[in-house]
């Protein structure tokens, strides 16, 4: 809930980036769709896992919020990047097992 509320509502659910409508790489992060979309789910960038559940190294999604080990831009794209704080957030999640609370 707060990587959802406090990271990709406002920073990555917006209208041409990955809101339902103008979604980029067919990835929604809406409240209603981003779990499903992304943990265990394949990348179509990488042959990583989008979020790889205890993983953050192995987890893509977390490799384009720091721009380490990706192919085409950091996320958000254009920016402005996510503080250390929100990276940390999705991290600390990642590492958690990626639970859907």
């Amino acid at each position: 809930t707060r990587v959802q509320s406090e990271v990709f509502t406002p920073t990555c659910a917006v209208i041409a980036c990955h809101a339902i409508l103008g979604t980029q790489e067919n990835l929604v992060l809406t409240p209603d769709r981003a779990y499903g979309e992304i943990v265990g789910r394949p990348s179509v960038q990488s042959s990583l896992a989008r979020v790889q559940p205890g993983s953050p190294d192995m987890s893509y999604l977390y490799r384009k919020i720091t721009g380490v080990g990706i192919t085409g831009d950091r996320m958000p794209q254009g920016g402005p990047f996510l503080n250390a704080a929100q990276i940390q957030l999705v991290r600390d999640w990642i590492r958690r097992g990626a639970p859907n609370d």
